[in-house]
């Protein structure tokens, strides 16, 4: 996947056009949660979000913090599918997660794609720097 940053606009109903990019690596119906610990929207392919689906069947019914993380990340997940004018209609509850309104900025990573208010992305990461002694993993 290509590493990509856009800007974009919701519509008055909440609905968001997906970029030609985006439809060309995912296709026209894919998964929309929430994010894990920031206020953006996560977007994964099908393939991706079974995978994802699969490895959470796998944790143990007794340890209450998988059973959170399965409620907010899995039940709280919404499929879309792309209309014939290239949009999705992201739910209320997934728009006000995220503190959407308006102006979003979407993200191309490297298993997924998240969505942000735009004005919170640059709030919080307009002044990131690498934290000291790196990242684990990270080498270069």
């Amino acid at each position: 996947m290509n590493s990509k940053q856009v800007y974009y606009t919701l519509d008055d109903k909440g609905r968001l056009s997906i970029p030609s990019f985006i439809r060309n690596t995912i296709g026209d119906s894919f998964t929309v949660t929430r994010g894990l610990t920031e206020p953006c929207l996560y977007i994964y392919s099908q393939t991706e979000w079974e995978s994802l689906c699969n490895a959470v069947k796998k944790f143990k019914l007794n340890d209450e913090n998988a059973r959170n993380f399965e409620r907010v990340f899995i039940g709280g997940s919404c499929p879309c599918n792309v209309d014939k004018q290239g949009r999705i209609l992201l739910s209320q509850n997934l728009r006000a997660f995220a503190g959407l309104t308006k102006d979003v900025t979407i993200l191309a990573l490297t298993n997924r794609f998240e969505i942000w208010d735009t004005a919170t992305y640059y709030d919080i990461f307009a002044s990131y720097v690498m934290p000291e002694g790196g990242i684990e993993g990270l080498d270069f």
